[in-house]
């Protein structure tokens, strides 16, 4: 029965399996994996390195070692206390062909990342004094800072007329550098907010980062060198360019992924919108089949820059190959580098005149000797490898990226309307035009997040547009908080003085500016039987007209 610890899987992340079993091949690697928590740095040798998996993407990587470690004396083991505490731990590991058949110097292939798993097997001597542990087996998992990182990072933050840039750089984290070439990203916006730690929403700022960059037609480019980041709408022209040599290649097949038959639409539902629909092109599409994209928006150019982007994002996906290598390549083939089939490949071939670009590379390697005591300590190791590349088409647009959750908006926050008409004390109401659209807004301080002043709709909200009462200043408000937009959905206090007893089971309608500058109208219970009260007031000039049980009153007075 198989071992389900030194279990393998040797499937790229490709979505289909391969026509072809994965070819193995035995080579000669030397290997060394350098674990550190906290000030304890332990590196492990290729001898007792038994089993390996490394996949990487063009956006990241992951990683997964098994090894052994024997401990004739307790202390012989230097990592284990380290192991099983909590420090953040990191590992590195570097595969290099031991020979070389051609001049020069194999290239190493090394990753960087974050421990994500760690397990470890003792083994008791029982026939010994004190039945001492002589060896531990192993296992630990391990990826790039951002996909472990970002997905504990679950931030909730309001930007006020900051770019995507600023979302970034407010949630730097330590180790994870990130560098911007997005046309888009300098951009300002009105209003961005993460609402990551919102009840239901079960999405990590990593979701996050790749659904904004999905929408905006953008990627993410993982440097495996230098361990760093670049966000990019522009797919680059790699510089390493290698050469697919056909006794290097064990098999290659073409995959096809399904053409999108819908045609694109993206409509406006504002009622006075001059052109209401944008439909897309789509030469391959089945007709009647479509995909609606719903908007509402009074400003006309939001309908074009919608379609532009959704025309864009229903790209067609080019085809891929899927290529699985007969040994240990010297000059490694990885993510970003450009590929091309060598002249021994026959030229009838559909993809022999092609161009591609890796975007995937999946390592594995088994020990051909995996007890503990064998090869102890050796630089080098023979291991029964598998080496699989995914390639697409050098011009593809289309940017690759990891399965994610959508994050959801709106969440709800409250502030405080803001007002700068008339006296401190006085409960005006204001109306903002926006200086490009002319559309009139809001203006809400939110103190949850340092008091940030966001700008809402100025619309009736849960009104009739018959009754006109426009939020007063300092008002408290519920906010909605979409990604790229704010909108006031309720009220959530009273205003000073228009709450009645509760014994008079009492309505009333309270305007104007503070108490000695308004007017009320109140219909309250009195002996069960219903009172109405309109009482003008300004400065003590007072004037009353009351209506109750077989009684008129009516009164001007001036009153200090």
């Amino acid at each position: 029965m198989a071992d389900p610890l030194f279990a393998t899987d040797t499937g790229l992340s490709f979505g289909l399996a391969a026509l072809v079993e994965p070819p193995t091949f035995l080579d000669s690697l030397s290997a060394t994996l350098t674990l550190t928590f906290g000030s304890t740095a332990v590196t492990i040798a290729a001898g007792d390195i038994k089993r390996f998996d490394l996949r990487i993407f063009a956006f990241g990587f992951t990683g997964e070692v098994e090894f052994w470690i024997v401990c004739r004396a307790a202390s012989e083991d230097t990592l284990f206390d380290a192991y099983v505490g909590r420090d953040l731990g990191l590992a590195a590991l570097s595969l290099v062909r031991t020979l070389s058949q051609q001049d020069g110097t194999p290239t190493a292939v090394t990753v960087t990342g974050v421990v994500t798993t760690k397990q470890v097997y003792e083994r008791a001597v029982a026939g010994v004094v004190g039945a001492p542990v002589l060896t531990r087996r192993y296992l630990v998992r391990f990826a790039d800072r951002a996909s472990v990182l970002w997905k504990l990072h679950r931030p909730t933050q309001l930007y006020v007329d900051k770019s995507y840039e600023a979302i970034f750089t407010g949630n730097a984290i330590d180790g994870i550098t990130v560098t911007h070439s997005w046309a888009a990203s300098t951009a300002t916006h009105a209003v961005l907010a993460l609402g990551l730690g919102a009840d239901e929403n079960a999405a990590s700022y990593y979701d996050f980062v790749f659904w904004l960059l999905g929408h905006s037609n953008a990627g993410v480019t993982y440097d495996v060198a230098a361990s760093t980041y670049a966000i990019i709408d522009t797919k680059p022209t790699s510089s390493k360019s290698k050469t697919l040599d056909q006794a290097q290649v064990a098999s290659l097949e073409a995959y096809f992924p399904s053409a999108r038959r819908d045609t694109v639409r993206v409509a406006n539902s504002y009622t006075e919108a001059s052109t209401r629909t944008k439909d897309g092109t789509n030469a391959s599409s089945a007709t009647g089949v479509r995909s609606d994209f719903l908007m509402r928006s009074k400003v006309e150019a939001d309908l074009t820059d919608r379609s532009t982007t959704e025309g864009t994002r229903a790209s067609q996906r080019e085809h891929e190959l899927l290529v699985w290598l007969n040994g240990f390549p010297e000059s490694p083939v990885l993510p970003q580098d450009s590929a091309a089939l060598g002249d021994g490949f026959s030229a009838a071939l559909f993809c022999k005149a092609n161009t591609y670009r890796v975007v995937e590379a999946h390592v594995t390697g088994a020990a051909e000797q995996g007890s503990a005591g064998d090869n102890m300590w050796a630089e080098s190791n023979r291991y029964r490898c598998t080496y699989g590349l995914r390639l697409e088409l050098a011009a593809n647009p289309i940017f690759c990226a990891p399965a994610t959750i959508t994050p959801r908006w709106p969440f709800e926050v409250e502030g405080n309307v803001v007002s700068e008409t008339g006296e401190a004390a006085e409960l005006t109401y204001q109306v903002y035009q926006d200086t490009t659209t002319s559309i009139d807004q809001y203006k809400v301080k939110v103190p949850l997040f340092d008091s940030q002043v966001v700008v809402a709709a100025f619309e009736p909200v849960t009104l009739p547009g018959h009754l006109y009462f426009p939020s007063y200043k300092d008002e408290r408000v519920l906010v909605a908080l979409g990604f790229d937009y704010a909108s006031v959905v309720g009220f959530l206090d009273w205003r000073p003085g228009v709450r009645t007893p509760i014994d008079g089971q009492g309505n009333q309608l309270l305007m104007g500016k503070q108490a000695t500058d308004q007017t009320s109208i109140a219909h309250v219970y009195e002996d069960a039987k219903p009172k109405l009260t309109i009482l003008r007031n300004k400065d003590g000039d007072q004037q009353t007209l009351r209506m109750s049980d077989g009684d008129l009153f009516i009164e001007v007075k001036e009153s200090s």
